[in-house]
C-alpha cells in the first residue's frame, strides 16, 4: 500500500515517552488514541495533529506503568487501558 501520513512523529513540543503500546479509533469523531507506555494521545486520524494527551508515570489513578493495551467500547464513550505493571485495567 501508499504511505499516506506519519502520526505521532517527534516535535519541539511532543515526543511519546517511551515504546507505543496499542491504539484504537473512535470514527464517530475522528480520533486516533494512541498509548505509549505513560500516556494516552489522542490525534486527529485524518491529518494526525495532535489533539489532547493525558496520563503520567504512576501508580494512583489516571496513571500508568506500561500501559500495554487500549479499547473503547461499542459507542466509544468508555476507554479500557491494561496498566501492565500495576496489574489492573483503567477505564
Amino acid at each position: 500500500g501508499e504511505h499516506l501520513r506519519t502520526i505521532g512523529a517527534p516535535t519541539a513540543t511532543f515526543r511519546f515517552s517511551r515504546n507505543l503500546r496499542g491504539l484504537a479509533l473512535k470514527s464517530a469523531t475522528d480520533e486516533l488514541f494512541v498509548c505509549d507506555d505513560s500516556s494516552v494521545h489522542v490525534f486527529r486520524a485524518t491529518d494526525g495533529a495532535l489533539l489532547r494527551s493525558f496520563g503520567s508515570k504512576g501508580t494512583e489513578d489516571g496513571e500508568f506503568n506500561v500501559a500495554s493495551s487500549i479499547a473503547l467500547n461499542d459507542t466509544g464513550d468508555l476507554l479500557f487501558l491494561t496498566d501492565y505493571c500495576n496489574h489492573r485495567v483503567q477505564v
